[in-house]
């Protein structure tokens, strides 16, 4: 079985550096944030010198969603994150970007809601750093940091969601996201962001065998999925189009059972129309590298 976890630690800069470069955004003090030159916490390049749950620019790397690691292949760089996961699976999913103009795809909660989740997965330790460039209060943060204490990825996505749903103006979005991107050493998105390749459900596709495709999603296929993905389903969900206030909602009433929130989730998405066949519930999980789970399927089926 795929593993569904996600690598426990949170940031890579201290609350003391948090602070200094909150002050250094408000223009006081001289905002190190680096500690010293041999194991400064953010690099220009955006990549980290020390710690095990390292993220590297897409270009270069791909990384493995289902664990946090990254895996490198040495081949030629590609454009996108959907290429470099083909490379490392050669499987399933599409390595051309869609040269989307980002204001026509990012043009309403469901393009931001995926993209936000897709981003997530990519910031984990420029977190703490990035939310100080989109004007998140140390103390919202902290609060993100305790409810998703056991979740990297959704603290990771609840940040950059909170600061969407703060923005209602979608040019002042872009350039504000730009901009964070940019200043938390993360230049390579933001200029997938601007030239509109951002990653879209679009690019991701499975490749391999499944057995009629066309057939509907069942319930006891909700309840298989739903038992690989307790870390994982609300990522998922995103990948059909699940309303956020539906996902958070579910999961607040069924606090006390996560095997409970992923399979609501995956069966409101069924209910909902959002998910209507097998091959929709392989591309969806080749978006979370869960190859292993769409093996089981199809032995099942």
């Amino acid at each position: 079985m795929a593993s569904s976890g996600y690598p426990s630690s949170f940031t890579s800069i201290t609350t003391e550096q948090v602070r200094d470069l909150r002050i250094k955004k408000l223009g006081g003090g001289n905002g190190d944030i680096t500690g010293n030159s041999e194991h400064a916490a953010v690099q220009p390049s955006g990549k980290q010198e020390t710690g095990e749950d390292q993220l590297h620019t897409p270009m270069d790397t791909s990384t493995n969603r289902s664990t946090g690691y990254i895996e490198v292949d040495g081949e030629p760089p590609m454009t996108n994150v959907a290429g470099a996961c083909a490379r490392t699976h050669q499987m399933a999913i599409t390595g051309t970007t869609l040269g989307r103009d980002p204001e026509t795809y990012l043009c309403d909660s469901v393009g931001w809601q995926f993209y936000l989740d897709y981003l997530a997965s990519k910031l984990s330790a420029e977190i703490s750093e990035i939310s100080v460039y989109l004007d998140l209060e140390s103390g919202k943060l902290d609060e993100i940091k305790n409810r998703c204490k056991s979740n990297r990825h959704e603290m990771c996505f609840n940040v950059l969601w909170t600061w969407y749903g703060r923005n209602p103006d979608k040019k002042k979005r872009l350039k504000q996201m730009n901009t964070a991107l940019k200043e938390s050493g993360r230049a390579d998105l933001a200029q997938q962001l601007m030239e509109g390749n951002v990653p879209v459900p679009e690019n991701y596709r499975y490749q391999g065998e499944i057995k009629n495709p066309d057939a509907g999603v069942s319930g006891s296929d909700a309840l298989k999925v739903g038992k690989h993905l307790t870390l994982t389903f609300q990522s998922l969900a995103r990948y059909f189009g699940l309303d956020e206030n539906n996902i958070q909602s579910i999961c607040i009433d069924n606090n006390d059972d996560i095997q409970e929130q992923s399979y609501n989730t995956i069966k409101l998405c069924i209910n909902q129309l959002k998910l209507k066949n097998r091959r929709q519930l392989c591309n969806g999980l080749a978006y979370l590298e869960q190859f292993t789970t769409v093996s089981e399927l199809n032995q099942m089926w």
